[in-house]
C-alpha cells in the first residue's frame, strides 16, 4: 500500500510512493465534470465551469449515466 504516508511533520507523499498508477488532471476534470452533470447541472455551466468554448468538447468530456437519461426523459417527455 502507501509507504511513508505523512504523519504529523510531513505534509505530503509523492503518489509513486503510494503505488498510484496512471492518475492524471484530465481524470479528475472528467469525473467532477460527471457528478456535476448526474447530480442535475445543466450541460452549459458545466462547459462554462470547464472553460470549454464549443459545448461538443464539454459533451466528450462527461459521461453521462444511462439511468439519468430515462429519468429525464420521464421528467420532461412524459
Amino acid at each position: 500500500m502507501c509507504q511513508g504516508f505523512p504523519n504529523e511533520t510531513e505534509k505530503t507523499v509523492p503518489l509513486f510512493q503510494c503505488e498510484v498508477h496512471h492518475v492524471h488532471p484530465h481524470k479528475f476534470r472528467r469525473t467532477m465534470a460527471t457528478t456535476a452533470i448526474d447530480k442535475g447541472m445543466p450541460i452549459e455551466q458545466v462547459q462554462r465551469l470547464l472553460g470549454h468554448e464549443k459545448i461538443d468538447t464539454t459533451l466528450h468530456y462527461a459521461m453521462v449515466k444511462q439511468s439519468n437519461v430515462k429519468s429525464a426523459h420521464r421528467k420532461y417527455i412524459g
